[in-house]
């Protein structure tokens, strides 16, 4: 830590198999946005509740603890982290707008609890690997300041009895193919303005999206987004 300036205000460990303790991070009081992805030997996040941090990334990890402990976080981000006992394990008292979440973060229990985060405005969830159940939906539909949400389109649910995410006004398709089934998203998300497509190959036509979301600005996305 002594040879980082002073100031520093975001920081990023990626794939540093040395890496076990986060205390030393504490000693940079301006901290408030922190990475760790792909660092096998990191399982505690405790000494980080101490920073007051705004914005967390998590990437790649196992055995996780203390990440109900970050109660002050804004963001955050858990993608391919397997997380026992789901959202149950997340900050539940934290002031997020913002939360990032890979299919393994819930595996097993599901977006149950997501609808305390009242003030959640963006929802991001990837490596969907099934359609979301109609008890994860209505969980994101309790969501009353929700108005923007990235989905893999493997997330995307076929049930009928689906409720609808009335504030949801911005879309973010991810990982599509051209060949998936969709026919529901305009009924669940009515009120949509922007919708982004973000395809796994190229070239892939616009018409049909178009056509699906007729009310809506509709394009094709060139690369990948990242979320830190």
């Amino acid at each position: 830590m002594k040879a980082l300036p002073s100031g520093v205000e975001k920081i990023g460990l990626e794939a540093n198999p040395l890496v076990r303790d986060l205390r030393p991070l504490t000693a940079l009081r301006s901290l408030n946005r922190v990475g760790v992805m792909s660092c096998p030997e990191v399982r505690d996040l405790t000494p980080l509740a101490e920073l007051g941090l705004e914005e967390m990334y998590l990437h790649d990890l196992t055995d996780l603890s203390g990440l109900d402990r970050l109660d002050t976080l804004q963001s955050l981000t858990v993608t391919k982290t397997f997380v026992p006992g789901g959202l149950a394990a997340f900050p539940q008292g934290a002031p997020l707008t913002m939360l990032g979440l890979g299919g393994q973060a819930f595996m097993g229990t599901g977006l149950r609890g997501l609808s305390r985060w009242t003030a959640l405005d963006h929802l991001d969830l990837r490596e969907g690997t099934a359609p979301l159940s109609p008890e994860d939906w209505s969980e994101m539909a309790r969501l009353p300041s929700l108005t923007s949400l990235g989905i893999d389109v493997g997330f995307v649910p076929s049930s009928t009895e689906t409720p609808e995410l009335t504030n949801v006004e911005s879309l973010y398709l991810m990982n599509v193919t051209g060949e998936e089934e969709m026919s529901q998203l305009p009924r669940l998300c009515p009120r949509l303005r922007t919708v982004r497509v973000f395809p796994t190959r190229q070239p892939l036509d616009v018409t049909s999206y178009s056509a699906l979301f007729p009310n809506a600005d509709v394009s094709v996305v060139q690369g990948r987004t990242f979320l830190f």
